[in-house]
């Protein structure tokens, strides 16, 4: 697209007598672009945000965490000869979370549970809690998140091959990817309850009653990469339909972290007549584990759309548009090594070419 373009604009120049006869003078172009794509998180599993045991009651929502459409920022810059060979290089990354908000998990029947996801090295929770289940203090409310970031470079080397009407784009180079997925997961649960027997009456302040759940797995990694890309001018015009496809094969180290700490704040006061004595247990546990491993993942993205370049001097305006599609094979979720998470979207730049 771009050698093409760079003869129609020369003939363009020539014919306006703004230049000579082969104006360029120079056998080197530099072309950038920027702009975002728009794009909804997919994965192949079910990326479950809690768990539900029992019949669910009409307060707890989906057990699922779901993504929206969210921005990631693109920018692409390289050099090309008038021989079609070229060296590029682009940067992309995406940076968002999901929420289940906090709802009430307060079956004192225990009939109804709501558990955190099993994640690596620390127990979970369960809500009720066992201590507000003990005392008869059941107000348990929980929420969830899910946060995912990847960043990715690419540099490669290319050749771009003319067959009027159609282009054909070859690149090979060099991929990073550093992949972030965590999990977050809250419980807590407060309240008073009162028993008299005789003349005593015992009060139960539960202050907090609560777990918090926090795990994270990154994998930073680089490989090989390859490109194609296939473009077809429409008629005359200076629009081109194109269709580009890249695949990866990265290297790198997987680490996953979690967390857990519970804290429990009980006050209890007994009174008997005009005389009262008050207690309290306050207890907090944090427990951890961290584990790594090597590992190697596959990276294939695709996209379809419509492009074109328009003459402006000595330089190229150039605006695409189109869909796209990335999936890292086996890059699993927040909570889970298995299955793949993909980015599904819209794709619009905004360049030049000089």
């Amino acid at each position: 697209m771009f050698q093409d373009c760079l003869d129609r604009q020369d003939d363009y120049l020539v014919k306006l007598g703004e230049v000579e006869q082969d104006p360029r003078g120079r056998n080197i172009h530099v072309f950038a672009d920027g702009g975002f794509f728009m794009l909804d998180t997919y994965f192949s599993g079910p990326n479950p945000a809690f768990l539900v045991s029992g019949a669910p009651t009409k307060f707890i929502p989906a057990p699922k965490f779901n993504f929206n459409m969210n921005f990631a920022p693109v920018v692409n810059l390289g050099v090309i000869n008038d021989a079609g060979w070229g060296v590029r290089g682009s940067w992309e990354q995406l940076d968002e979370s999901t929420a289940v908000g906090r709802f009430p998990s307060n079956d004192a029947s225990g009939k109804t549970t709501v558990s955190s996801v099993p994640v690596f090295g620390v127990p979970g929770f369960t809500a009720p809690g066992p201590l507000g289940k003990n005392f008869r203090i059941v107000n348990d409310r929980v929420n969830f998140s899910d946060h995912v970031r990847f960043t990715i470079f690419d540099a490669e080397v290319f050749k771009e091959f003319h067959f009027d009407p159609w282009t054909l784009l070859m690149g090979g180079g060099v991929r990073y990817l550093y992949l972030s997925q965590s999990y977050d997961a809250f419980r807590i649960n407060t309240g008073t309850a009162k028993k008299t027997v005789g003349k005593t009456t015992t009060t139960l302040k539960l202050i907090e009653d609560s777990d918090r759940v926090d795990s994270g797995r990154n994998f930073g990694s680089a490989g090989p990469l390859g490109s194609l890309e296939v473009r077809y001018r429409v008629g005359r015009w200076p629009v081109w339909l194109y269709g580009t496809s890249n695949g990866a094969v990265l290297f790198g180290r997987e680490e996953t972290e979690s967390l857990q700490c519970t804290k429990e704040n009980l006050q209890t006061t007994v009174k008997t007549g005009s005389t009262s004595t008050a207690t309290k247990l306050v207890s907090s546990q944090t427990l951890g584990g961290t584990t790594a491993a090597d590992k190697t993942f596959t990276v294939a993205d695709f996209e379809v759309g419509v492009s074109t370049a328009i003459p402006y001097g000595r330089f190229l305006l150039l605006l695409r548009a189109g869909v796209a599609d990335e999936i890292i094979f086996n890059g699993g979720d927040a909570t889970s090594a298995g299955g793949d998470i993909g980015f599904f979207g819209l794709r619009f730049t905004a360049g030049v070419n000089y």
